[in-house]
């Protein structure tokens, strides 16, 4: 058995995050050694050729991956590609929906599998396997099969020990791994001059808070902005900025105008 097989529904170009993280791990992987399994979004075709990894793309749209059907196609396509490339092991870029494939692999004499941990994935989990008899017995199918989880911070690693020890998972959870997440040394290094970025971006003054996210509802994005004419009451220069794109970006510009911070918020849009 040779080679990684990474089971993505986040990668690029589909957008957020995770997919960016999951797009970084390619380019850096040794060439040819690592296969990724995914569905197709527009622009895939220009993008893949940059990535020195076999793709693999079922051929369903990213999001329909998580549907019934979708996880019929990904695993029997999944399995095909197992059989003809025999990974020695199979990472999955969040616990669903990539961990029903992985488990399937698995149950049938496939490679072990482990589960990369983000943040909202186990946020979420959390609030459905506490309500849900059906969730809990699906996760807990999955996770007590995997072979390790990797969290992004200690933070993570702390969340996803409690929704394993909730499962049942003990030794798993005694076992998270955290791996933090990575910069281009080129790019993000101490001593670096900000006056130029700052300057670009309008964030002159300050202190400045500052979030880099996708504009969506769980990011507790909305929360900061509440926040923040409390957070003036005691350093009346404090700005917040925001670095990212999404579907809340007109309901955060509307709640940027009620509470009157247009002098103090910068939705920056994408920052490359």
């Amino acid at each position: 058995m040779t080679g990684t097989l990474l089971l993505a529904l986040n990668f690029p170009p589909f957008g957020g995050g995770i997919a960016r993280m999951m797009g970084e791990v390619a380019l850096r992987y040794p060439p040819r050694s690592l296969t990724i399994s995914t569905g197709t979004w527009p622009g895939w075709e220009a993008g893949d050729p940059r990535f020195p990894q076999t793709i693999d793309r079922v051929a369903i749209g990213a999001k329909r991956l998580r549907t019934l059907n979708g996880l019929g196609l990904w695993t029997w396509r999944a399995a095909s590609l197992a059989r003809r490339t025999r990974p020695g092991f199979v990472w999955c870029d969040e616990v669903k929906p990539a961990g029903y494939p992985a488990t399937w692999l698995h149950a049938r004499g496939g490679p072990p599998f482990g589960v990369i941990a983000h943040g909202a994935d186990f946020l979420l989990l959390d609030a459905k396997i506490r309500r849900s008899v059906f969730k809990r017995w699906t996760a807990r199918h999955i996770l007590e099969r995997c072979s390790v989880v990797a969290a992004n911070s200690h933070w993570t690693a702390d969340l996803a020990r409690s929704v394993l020890e909730f499962l049942g998972c003990r030794a798993l959870a005694a076992d998270v791994r955290v791996v933090p997440l990575g910069t281009t040394p080129s790019r993000f290094r101490p001593g670096l001059d900000p006056a130029p970025a700052r300057r670009r971006h309008r964030l002159e003054g300050g202190p400045w808070l500052l979030t880099v996210a996708r504009l969506d509802y769980h990011k507790g994005i909305d929360t900061v902005i509440r926040a923040l004419p409390a957070i003036r009451a005691v350093f009346p220069t404090a700005c917040y900025a925001v670095a990212g794109i999404g579907s809340r970006r007109d309901a955060l510009e509307r709640l940027v105008a009620e509470l009157g911070l247009g002098d103090a918020v910068r939705l920056l849009g994408f920052v490359s």
